[in-house]
């Protein structure tokens, strides 16, 4: 069996409106900061946001000082309007598939197809059926039809 999902870590500039359930600090990056929120799905995470910015310090150091923050929303909604801001990336879980039904089917036979997850009914939820073990840019069969 073969999923493939495109992953992304969010969006450098974007702004995500939302209440902050959590703060995690030095969390390294905004794919970090996107597993987290994944994580807490299930306790409301709907959205993150995550911080980066470099400083220097008055001091002589081998490596330059960082400040990496992850902040995980509830209720959030991206904000494209906003004026992106230098240092921010946000995002959120995207599509989340909790399950696909019927687990097999027989040759030739008609099947409904069932999937479960979040958000659905978008437009980022698409299936792409291919033959049993091509790849995910294989084209879709012939015998493939329906909406």
């Amino acid at each position: 069996e073969r999923v493939c999902i495109r992953t992304t870590c969010g969006e450098a500039g974007l702004t995500v409106v939302g209440a902050i359930m959590l703060e995690v600090p030095a969390v390294p990056s905004a794919c970090h900061c996107a597993q987290l929120c994944l994580d807490h799905y299930a306790d409301g995470c709907r959205g993150w946001q995550w911080f980066h910015e470099e400083d220097a310090v008055f001091h002589a150091q081998a490596a330059p000082h960082q400040h990496l923050r992850c902040f995980l929303l509830s209720d959030a909604t991206p904000h494209p309007e906003a004026t992106p801001t230098q240092g921010w990336a946000s995002g959120t879980p995207g599509v989340l598939v909790t399950g696909v039904s019927p687990a097999g089917v027989e040759v030739g036979a008609e099947v409904v197809l069932r999937v479960q997850g979040q958000p659905l009914g978008t437009a980022m939820s698409r299936i792409r059926i291919v033959e049993d073990g091509a790849g995910c840019g294989a084209p879709v069969p012939t015998s493939t039809s329906g909406a």
